[in-house]
């Protein structure tokens, strides 16, 4: 048996929840980008202890550069904003905007176990889940 609710009431409830889904959005962009934010500004420093064979965080054979991981970063975005409508309407919102939110985490993680390699490809996908995550953001604010 199907209850009819109000017109009003139904309306309110429609309303609450996307509310609800811009607040739980506002949240989780600040939590992504605080996180990659906040490793943008120490990766050199961790990067230039890692290369370091005085310090406590030496990494034998590694020589990475975090400049040149964040310039990959934003190299790839500019080139993946051109193709990233592309790829939000074959995946569909929801599943482009959780895909690059898994290449920040990615990219975070990388630091954990540093390597040359490891760091720049993690930084090439940061760049392509970037433009993705921006792309999906405007679309999914629009169906709301």
């Amino acid at each position: 048996m199907k209850v009819l609710l109000p017109k009003r009431i139904a309306e309110a409830s429609e309303r609450r929840r996307k509310d609800v889904n811009i607040v739980l959005m506002s949240v989780s962009y600040f939590l992504v980008f605080g996180a990659f934010f906040t490793m943008g500004n120490i990766q050199t420093v961790i990067i230039e202890n890692a290369k370091d064979r005085d310090a406590t965080g030496y990494v034998p054979g590694f020589d990475g550069d975090g400049f040149i991981s964040l310039s990959i970063v934003y190299a790839v975005s500019t080139v993946f904003d051109f193709l990233a409508p592309s790829i939000v309407a074959a995946l569909g919102i929801r599943l482009a905007i959780m895909s690059a939110g898994l290449m920040y985490a990615l990219f975070d993680a990388s630091f954990f176990a540093l390597n040359e390699g490891l760091l720049y490809a993690a930084s090439g996908l940061l760049g392509a889940g970037n433009a993705v995550l921006w792309i999906g953001q405007v679309r999914s604010k629009k169906r709301l």
